[in-house]
């Protein structure tokens, strides 16, 4: 017997989500590695030290609000590493990776990235035409995370400021020091995947860490 053209379309649309969240698993990630797991009253934070790596950063006008600051971002770096922004001669795509990252500073500025593949470094990767678009690398850097699911539409400042806090809390118990001027939001799925499927962290620099 056939089944309906309709019946098929709607499984494929309901296993959609589940397929993009398996594919976005298999995406590169920068590496690092857990110091510590931390327990407090309500939360676990992982302590974790990544390994140099190297973004394709975006940074919004002062005063931009988050979410056109991650529009903005995310439209100048594609335009980047779909080779759109790149000079004629050293044109190649470079391959996706996993979290776009976010960083918050003070509440003001906010600075959007790409986690660059790791064959790459900063003298191997094409120039950038698109001047909003920088080049930098990041160096061996500790921090606090803190892992929750939730929509795109779930990630507001207020969420951000209560995850930082919650953090916050759950060194301050275990006599450690976070910096909350700098926050740093991972996001590691598309923002059409549903929320159960869809990994975000919260994380902050840790200013004392036993290693």
């Amino acid at each position: 017997m056939l089944v309906p053209i309709s019946v098929v379309a709607a499984a494929i649309l309901a296993a959609w989500p589940a397929l993009v969240a398996y594919e976005v698993k298999k995406l590169e990630k920068p590496k690092y590695r857990v110091v510590k797991t931390l327990l407090g009253k309500k939360n676990k934070v992982e302590i974790r030290t990544y390994e140099p790596y190297v973004v394709a950063e975006y940074e919004a006008k002062e005063g931009t609000d988050m979410d056109n600051a991650l529009s903005g971002g995310f439209r100048a770096i594609a335009g980047y590493i779909f080779a759109r922004d790149q000079p004629e001669t050293t044109k190649q795509k470079i391959a996706m990776t996993s979290p776009v990252r976010l960083e918050m500073e003070g509440g003001e500025k906010h600075k959007v990235s790409f986690v660059m593949p790791s064959k790459y470094n900063k003298d191997n990767l094409p120039p950038c035409n698109n001047q909003e678009v920088n080049i930098r690398e990041v160096g061996e850097t500790t921090v606090a995370a803190l892992t929750f699911s939730g929509s795109r539409r779930s990630i507001t400042p207020k969420t951000i400021h209560d995850k930082k806090n919650r953090i916050l809390d759950v060194l301050r118990e275990n006599d450690l020091t976070g910096d909350p001027e700098t926050v740093m939001v991972y996001q590691y799925h598309p923002p059409f995947t549903l929320g159960f499927l869809r990994k975000n962290e919260v994380l902050l620099k840790v200013q004392e860490t036993t290693r």
